[in-house]
């Protein structure tokens, strides 16, 4: 569809040749702070070209991140940018999508994206609850037990290890 290729040359995107990183979510479950996904945006946009997506609801997320990374060479900030059929676009065309337990790592598995979700050690709020189906999707948790109210755990979730599951599913693509 030709609708669909016009959004990427309109962000100068080409398909299979970005990733996204989608850092929001509604906060029914633990998720990384935003100085970690600064982390991992910052290593990602070192060698790709990064997109940041979120809905207005996502900005406690994103506009941190923003600050710290500024104007940082490769990345794109899409954050409340688009409609929701132009993320399935983004989505669909992306190398691989990142993104905590929300409706953006179902929807990027449901596309058969490669997709990594970043989720809670907490029980109620585990993968083997909330995790998206697919071929190529990793599940990362904090390799450690939580109870609810222990926000700081997610900082045992470390940045190498989605490096490691995002190159997992891309090689060879």
């Amino acid at each position: 569809a030709p609708g669909r290729l016009d959004l990427l040359e309109k962000y100068s995107l080409c398909a299979n040749n970005y990733c996204v990183v989608h850092p929001g979510m509604g906060g029914s479950a633990l998720n990384w702070s935003p100085d970690i996904y600064a982390d991992l945006i910052g290593r990602l946009a070192k060698k790709q070209t990064v997109v940041v997506t979120g809905a207005v609801q996502d900005k406690k997320w994103v506009d941190p991140i923003r600050e710290q990374l500024g104007k940082m060479q490769n990345v794109v900030w899409l954050d409340q940018k688009l409609s929701i059929l132009e993320v399935l676009d983004i989505l669909k065309f992306s190398k691989i999508v990142i993104a905590p337990s929300t409706g953006i790592v179902h929807l990027s598995a449901s596309l058969g994206t490669p997709t990594v979700g970043i989720y809670s050690p907490v029980t109620a709020e585990s993968p083997t609850r909330w995790a998206p189906k697919g071929r190529r999707v990793r599940t990362l948790v904090p390799k450690l037990t939580s109870q609810k109210g222990e926000s700081d755990v997610m900082r045992f979730l470390k940045v190498e290890e989605v490096l490691e599951s995002i190159e997992e599913l891309t090689s060879g693509n």
